[in-house]
């Protein structure tokens, strides 16, 4: 991880250098922002960063990728034992939609 961080931090310096600002009216005049979403769902948050003054930099290091089918069954088996929980977390919107997708399709019988 440290040495991923420390390419980032190199690009991020000859990419997007930081201009010298006198009185920045912007809120986040001159910094930079590492975003770090796919980029269909980086969009709306680096064009809000750049009406900012952020200087945003895309670097990806989340991919979405859906379960194969065969990689569904323990899925499968979480979603049938539901009511035995007290909480679900998810940690990504793309979870939450995988999870209620399927949930969907195997309460259908498909």
């Amino acid at each position: 991880f440290q040495s991923m961080l420390a390419t980032c931090l190199q690009v991020l310096s000859a990419v997007a250098p930081l201009p010298q600002l006198g009185d920045a009216v912007l809120p986040l005049a001159g910094k930079r922002v590492l975003v770090a979403s796919p980029r269909v769902h980086a969009a709306p948050l680096t064009a809000a960063l750049v009406d900012a003054g952020a200087r945003p930099l895309w670097w990806p290091l989340v991919e979405v990728v859906p379960l194969q089918e065969g990689e569904l069954e323990a899925l499968d088996e979480v979603i049938m034992r539901l009511p035995e929980y007290t909480a679900v977390t998810f940690l990504s919107r793309h979870a939450v939609d995988g999870f209620v997708e399927r949930g969907l399709r195997i309460s259908d019988g498909d």
